[in-house]
């Protein structure tokens, strides 16, 4: 993270330590309040699958990275706790690559802005406590962009970086399927960008993409013979091609985004960042430009192409993207405000912010640390992780009266519950109940 002359600058490297801290404190504590969550369960058993040389048998559900991520730990017992803080450290790689973005294209206080909008926003902070592919997509999604700004922002290019950018973009890839959505983003980003000939941008470009399909190459090799197919899972949520074109869908999927923006961050934040994202266009028509393709084009593919079957996680790999954009766009309507009128905003923007921090975002936080049952989560993420048996509720205590009962040697446990697995995960070793 440099400053605009390219040095080290002291005092921001400071700022952003505490803040990066901060949002690593704000989730960490009581991560573990919410049970786990039945796909939390799914990636606990696929990385025990490949320890034990399974190495290609997830790869259908689209979310690869993550068990392997989480193969040094192989959690078994208080696997709530592990898997979750194991992610929440990579989690940081974006934060941190949101705050270089901000501070390089808005300044000291557009990293200040989106610092507080990434680590208070209700429904990142959400996300950011549970161990899904999405959760990790976002973080690599927000580090391949800085790294796609630092590869364009230059005055020559620079081949290297662009290995490193596709070499991140298959990461991304690797963790969340649904990235590939994001395929034409280098290309935009060279043309809004890149200050060099043509020549230069079609090679760059070439560079980036190449790497990325030679990383690619034998990853499709391998799952091909074994007849598996990466974006399998997809095809359940995907739109059929008679209804690509179905206002009606479309409407719908369009509704449950804004709603779900609404629900977790009220409709004044969500009204007033996207006004300042639209006119900030045209303060700063490059940077802002790029990042409305990478988050509003992602949600918008993400709209076009899936059913009616959608879940609120669905677009958390753009939203840090958002709100680095929202900052960016804050910091340039105030620096114009005041040259134009010599009026100084910058307290104006603070209080506003806290006081949304204090309505809004504070009381969410604390009922996650208390009782997540009682957040004011959106409605169909609140069935999804709180109502519905895949949620894991009741498991830990079901867990803890097996261990009760049992006051020597073990119990023999028959039934059908979809959360016995994770029941498996509650129980201290050695086990107190064989489950079958």
């Amino acid at each position: 993270m440099r400053n605009r002359n390219g040095r080290w600058s002291a005092p921001f490297v400071l700022i952003a330590t505490l803040c990066l801290w901060a949002n690593f404190a704000l989730r960490l504590h009581n991560i573990d309040t919410l049970p786990l969550f039945l796909d939390e369960t799914i990636v606990v058993g696929e990385s025990k699958a490949i320890a034990s040389g399974t190495f290609l048998h997830h790869a259908s559900f689209g979310k690869f990275a993550l068990p392997y991520f989480l193969l040094p730990f192989q959690p078994t017992y208080q696997a709530a706790w592990i898997i979750r803080v194991s992610l929440l450290i990579w989690t940081c790689l974006g934060f941190s690559s949101g705050l270089a973005i901000a501070r390089r294209y808005g300044g000291l206080r557009a990293a200040l802005v989106a610092a507080a909008l990434m680590a208070f926003s209700p429904m990142l902070f959400f996300f950011d406590r549970l161990a899904l592919g999405d959760t990790m997509a976002h973080a690599a999604v927000t580090l391949w962009f800085w790294s796609l700004l630092q590869l364009f922002g230059r005055q020559s290019p620079r081949y290297s970086l662009a290995c490193v950018s596709g070499i991140l973009f298959v990461v991304c890839l690797l963790a969340k399927a649904t990235s590939l959505l994001l395929l034409p983003l280098p290309l935009v980003m060279a043309v809004l960008m890149a200050p060099w000939a043509v020549s230069s941008r079609a090679k760059v470009i070439a560079c980036v993409y190449l790497t990325g399909a030679i990383l690619c190459l034998p990853f499709s090799i391998a799952l091909s013979s074994r007849n598996l197919d990466y974006f399998w899972q997809y095809g359940n949520f995907g739109a059929s091609a008679g209804t690509l074109l179905s206002l009606a869908r479309l409407g719908r999927n369009l509704s449950f985004l804004l709603e779900a923006l609404i629900s977790y961050h009220g409709l004044a934040f969500l009204a007033v960042s996207a006004a300042a994202c639209l006119l900030a266009g045209l303060l700063k028509p490059r940077i802002m430009l790029s990042i409305y393709a990478g988050a509003i084009g992602y949600c918008f593919a993400i709209i076009w192409f899936s059913d009616d079957l959608l879940f609120g996680r669905f677009f958390i790999p753009v939203l840090p993207l958002y709100f680095v954009g929202a900052s960016i766009a804050i910091s340039a309507l105030a620096r114009s405000i005041r040259i134009r009128v010599n009026l100084r905003t910058g307290p104006i923007i603070f209080a506003c912010l806290a006081l949304w921090v204090y309505t809004v975002s504070l009381p969410f936080l604390n009922a996650l640390y208390v009782d997540p049952a009682s957040a004011d989560l959106f409605r169909v993420d609140k069935s999804e992780y709180i109502r519905n048996e895949s949620s894991g509720y009741g498991v830990p205590e079901l867990a803890q009266y097996l261990v009760d009962q049992t006051e020597s040697g073990q119990s023999y446990v028959v039934g059908a519950f979809i959360g016995c697995e994770t029941l498996r995960l509650y129980l201290p070793p050695p086990p107190a109940a064989i489950l079958s």
